[in-house]
């Protein structure tokens, strides 16, 4: 389920201007999504230069522990992995 996080402001990566949103953690790749966010952007590190990681006014999805390996066809040399 997701959580507000902080009451913190996110900010870039270099720190200085805040977005004016928050945070909501997803705790599971089947979690649902926080119910009445209309504009959700997934965020992981926040290292994206400028403020493409930001999402100002509204939600960040914390993505960072959606970090596991979902599925491996050897033959393919195909693997499904959550990307946070």
């Amino acid at each position: 389920m997701a959580r507000n996080l902080s009451a913190s402001e996110p900010r870039g990566w270099g720190q200085l201007f805040p977005a004016g949103g928050r945070f909501a953690r997803l705790e599971h790749r089947d979690s649902p999504l926080p119910a009445g966010e209309d504009l959700l952007l997934p965020h992981g590190a926040g290292r994206s230069y400028g403020d493409s990681c930001l999402n100002a006014g509204h939600t960040l999805l914390r993505v960072r522990d959606l970090d596991h390996f979902i599925a491996f066809d050897e033959a393919a040399g195909v693997l499904r992995c959550e990307a946070g």
